[in-house]
């Protein structure tokens, strides 16, 4: 009986890699890119974004950098899959430790994501992600007490029969817009 050579050997595959105008390059970038999406949007979501503003974020820098993206946010982690007119990559990022709220670093990483250059180059994205994520958060403890404090004052003061109904709410807003345009530019 006669042997058919297999299709796609181990060989054929090398041979194929070692050719000009092989896919090995767009390989890289699609790994790269997986790794550069999946980061931003961990450090989106750790940071206190909601899932519609991730998912947001990171499809438009995939779109950005020549790929679409499905994504997959869910309290533990992320899963992403990039595709091309080529191929496919998916990749699960790092498991999320807890999640805090950090203004600052959202409005950071809204910047990577909308002011970079047309032609945005993931090393530069990178290290601009290294920076976010050192950062940390910067918010003074004594801080952090008074928000929890007015909000979950405004939060019982709503579901009390206390004052007028309308004051609660419209107390509870002024005290979120205040943090929020406050908070950001504290470094």
């Amino acid at each position: 009986m006669q042997r058919l050579p297999m299709r796609n050997s181990h060989q054929d595959v090398q041979a194929a890699l070692k050719r000009p105008g092989n896919m090995q390059a767009e390989l890289h970038a699609a790994n790269d890119v997986a790794h550069v999406t999946l980061r931003l949007g961990r450090l989106m979501l750790v940071n206190g974004a909601d899932t519609a503003r991730v998912q947001a974020g990171v499809a438009t820098l995939a779109r950005r950098l020549g790929y679409q993206v499905q994504l997959l946010v869910h309290a533990e982690g992320l899963l992403l899959t990039l595709e091309d007119e080529h191929s496919f990559r998916t990749k699960l990022s790092h498991a999320i430790p807890g999640i805090t709220v950090n203004m600052g670093a959202l409005a950071a990483l809204d910047d990577i994501i909308w002011k970079t250059s047309t032609v945005p180059d993931i090393e530069t994205i990178d290290r601009q992600l290294d920076v976010v994520e050192r950062a940390g958060n910067r918010y003074p403890h004594w801080l952090v007490a008074i928000g929890m404090g007015v909000t979950a004052a405004s939060r019982r003061g709503c579901s009390a029969a206390h004052g007028p109904s309308s004051a609660c709410p419209c107390w509870s807003a002024s005290s979120a817009c205040c943090c929020a345009s406050v908070l950001p530019h504290r470094r």
